[in-house]
């Protein structure tokens, strides 16, 4: 009886503390699944803003939100597509100073037209990120004056329309390089122009096609 109470003993003794007899195991390692890094494979968002048709204050706010909402994110370019034919100058110039104030550089794309106010969104891109589609057609012109009514109603919209024209020549002339009296010579009427006639007068800086291709269009 004794030695089978001293066996007993050993036996006890001998017994691993964890896992299963005769086998020691090592404990798992801690995982911290926060930094654990993730195999996404999930291309980035597109930061592509859209204004087509007229410009309007429903149009404008549209892509002003989407511009503020991806500035808000980081600071990456933004691409802005227009087609437009133009409309309120004082829509247009709130997206303009939007464009101008976020910390984002804003790429500029003339597709299928920017006509007056269109044009001068096109143009108030980031300097070496404004471009149109080798078909586009952009086209430039004076502040249209649409008043009516009572004569003192007349002098206030002519005086308006004179103050528009005049900030739109000078953002036109930091724009471009040209000068005032330049741009009124080809704003004087709707000067319609080819991507290659734009470029030239520094409305935008590139033609979206395959670099080999784009000396044909620029000499048009």
């Amino acid at each position: 009886m004794v030695v089978l109470k001293y066996l007993v003993v050993i036996a006890v003794l001998m017994m691993p503390t964890s896992g299963y007899a005769g086998v020691q195991l090592s404990p798992l390692p801690s995982i911290n699944w926060s930094s654990a890094p993730l195999n996404l494979s999930d291309p980035p968002e597109p930061r592509l803003v859209y204004l087509t048709g007229e410009v309007s204050d429903i149009t404008a706010a549209e892509a002003i939100k989407s511009i503020k909402d991806f500035d808000l994110k980081n600071h990456d370019d933004i691409e802005l597509d227009i087609m437009s034919q133009g409309g309120s100058v004082y829509a247009g110039l709130a997206l303009i100073d939007t464009m101008q104030s976020v910390g984002s550089d804003i790429k500029t794309v003339c597709i299928g037209y920017c006509m007056s106010m269109g044009a001068f969104i096109l143009a108030s891109g980031t300097p070496g990120k404004r471009t149109a589609m080798p078909n586009a057609t952009v086209m430039l012109h004076q502040v249209s004056d649409v008043s009516s009514g009572k004569l003192a109603e007349l002098q206030n919209s002519v005086h308006e329309s004179e103050r528009l024209q005049k900030l739109l020549t000078s953002m036109m002339v930091k724009a471009t390089g040209l000068s005032e009296a330049k741009l009124g010579e080809i704003m004087n009427h709707d000067n319609y122009m080819n991507p290659g006639e734009a470029n030239r007068l520094g409305v935008i800086d590139i033609i979206g096609i395959k670099p080999e291709l784009q000396c044909n269009i620029l000499n048009k």
